[in-house]
């Protein structure tokens, strides 16, 4: 049976997270790769707050979004 293991970043990788050049190095660093998957789900919540405040707005027919934006935009 496969088990997943965990690895908690140590102090000497967070030292390490500033002497890095490459996406590689990067990459081998366990904390950045922490720091990473929080701002990438940061990211997705983000993008799907705002779709979804899109589609809320045109099924319930308040203001079509298109046309907010065109007013914004247009002063």
């Amino acid at each position: 049976m496969l088990r997943p293991w965990k690895r908690k970043p140590t102090v000497s990788r967070y030292q390490e997270a500033g002497d890095v050049e490459t996406f590689d190095d990067m990459m081998k660093n366990r904390f950045f790769k922490v720091i990473l998957v929080a701002a990438m789900a940061n990211v997705g919540a983000l993008a799907g707050t705002f779709l979804s405040i899109y589609i809320i707005w045109q099924r319930l027919g308040l203001i079509n979004p298109t046309e907010l934006l065109k007013e914004l935009f247009r002063r």
